[in-house]
């Protein structure tokens, strides 16, 4: 038998090997690989992650789960551009995977400024700091009537707003059920402890 070959079609999208090999990439984030260079190539037509989402058949979270994907394995870039007091989005879909960070933020002029893990080490920083600074600020705290004071909406957590937990540890409780009422075969039921 002969070899066979492909016809020639006009309008055919070329994609690197290298993500439709990558056994680390869903079936469904390669879906999204391919549709998106499909479409980037298309003149005068700027599309958006909204764009995309609209083309496919699958919910929010589905389509959400790849495009995260795709920016983990570094297959997808997203740039953070100052415009007018806004920041405005580029993507930049990547033919071989860049294991950097995946979000860039950039200054007036062009220079990035910031990046995903940048921002991440910061705020953990930043909520480690306050860690230390709510331990301190209750090490300060001996007075127990000033916590009280502090928190005088609501019962601490567990209690009945005395010193003792409610129902006391180890004791036994009690719940009698008594119905009430039953009106259009709706039984209203009231406990008591």
């Amino acid at each position: 038998m002969a070899e066979g070959f492909f016809r020639s079609k006009k309008g055919f999208t070329v994609v690197q090997n290298e993500i439709t090999r990558d056994t680390n990439i869903s079936l469904k984030a390669k879906g999204l690989y391919l549709v998106i260079q499909a479409y980037i190539s298309m003149p005068d037509k700027k599309w958006t992650k909204e764009d995309f989402r609209n083309l496919t058949k699958e919910g929010k979270k589905a389509f959400d789960s790849a495009w995260k994907e795709l920016k983990d394995f570094g297959y997808l870039k997203v740039h953070f551009m100052p415009d007018n007091g806004v920041w405005r989005a580029e993507y930049e879909l990547l033919d071989e995977p860049d294991l950097g960070p995946h979000t860039l933020y950039h200054s007036c002029d062009g220079t990035v400024s910031s990046n995903n893990l940048t921002r991440a080490e910061k705020k953990r920083q930043a909520d480690l700091s306050e860690e230390e600074n709510e331990q301190g600020s209750t090490e300060n705290i001996s007075d127990p009537v000033a916590e009280k004071e502090e928190n005088h909406r609501y019962p601490p957590f567990g209690t009945n707003g005395k010193d003792d937990r409610y129902p006391p540890y180890g004791s036994t409780l009690t719940v009698i059920t008594v119905t009430v009422a039953t009106q259009m075969g709706v039984t209203i039921i009231k406990t008591i402890i």
